[in-house]
C-alpha cells in the first residue's frame, strides 16, 4: 500500500462513522487542513492522530491493511490498551518507506483481532455471483482515467497494474472477473473517490499556477 491507499481507507472509515471532515478534524485534535492532507495522501498520519481516531471507533487495522477487524465491536479493555500501544508504534514507523511501514503496522495491529471467523467460513461456502463484463469495463475505464490523471499530476504516476493491485487488495480478489457482485459498488466507489482526489488536486494546482 502507498499513502493514497491509506488515505482512501481513512476516508472510508470517517464516512462509515458518519463524521464530516470538519467535525472529524475537531474530534481528533487536528486542523481541517491537516486532515485534508491526510485524506489526499500528501503526508503521513501522526501517532497522536491515529490514537484519537481509534478512540472514535476508527478501524486502524482496516486503514493499514484494507482488512476489517472482525471483532471490532467486542474489543476488551485489555485489547484497547494494546491498540493504543500499537498505534504509537505505528506512528513512529510511518516515515519515508510507506510499504515497509504498512507491513510493520499490519504486524502490530492484526495480532489482537480474529481475522477469520466461523461467519466468514460460512460466507465462503455460499454461492457467489460475480460482476458482468459491462461492470468490468466500467471499472477498467475508471482505472484508465486514474492512470491518465496521475500522468498529468505525478512525477511518478501509478500504472494501471499498480492501481489494480490497490483495488484487488481492497476487494480481496485476484482478478476483475472474481469481484463479487455485492462488492461492485464498493469497488466503483473506491475508484471514484481516488479519481475525485486527483481531480481536486488538478484543479487546485491549476488555480495556483494562475
Amino acid at each position: 500500500m502507498q499513502l493514497i491507499d491509506l488515505a482512501m481507507n481513512l476516508i472510508n472509515e470517517r464516512e462509515r462513522l458518519g463524521y464530516s471532515r470538519k467535525n472529524f478534524a475537531a474530534q481528533t485534535n487536528v486542523s481541517s487542513e491537516s486532515l485534508r492532507l491526510y485524506e489526499s495522501g500528501k503526508v503521513n498520519m501522526s501517532a497522536e492522530f491515529l490514537l484519537a481516531a481509534t478512540k472514535l471507533g476508527v478501524d486502524i487495522q482496516f486503514i493499514f491493511t484494507g482488512i476489517r477487524s472482525m471483532n471490532l465491536d467486542v474489543v476488551s479493555s485489555k485489547n484497547k490498551e494494546e491498540i493504543t500501544e500499537n498505534v504509537y508504534a505505528v506512528g513512529n514507523l510511518i516515515s519515508g518507506n510507506v510499504n515497509n511501514s504498512v507491513i510493520a503496522a499490519s504486524e502490530a495491529v492484526v495480532h489482537h483481532t480474529q481475522i477469520y471467523s466461523n461467519k466468514r467460513e460460512n460466507e465462503k461456502n455460499k454461492e457467489i455471483i460475480y460482476i458482468t463484463d459491462k461492470e468490468i469495463r466500467n471499472l477498467q475505464e475508471l482505472v484508465r482515467q486514474i492512470v491518465e490523471t496521475e500522468k498529468i499530476l505525478k512525477k511518478k504516476p501509478r500504472t494501471a497494474r499498480s492501481v489494480w493491485q490497490s483495488l484487488s487488495a481492497y476487494c480481496n480478489t485476484s482478478s476483475y472477473k472474481c469481484i463479487a457482485l455485492k462488492d461492485y459498488e464498493k469497488a466503483e466507489t473506491y475508484l471514484k473517490k481516488w479519481l475525485s482526489l486527483l481531480t481536486y488536486e488538478f484543479g487546485r494546482n491549476k488555480l495556483q499556477s494562475k
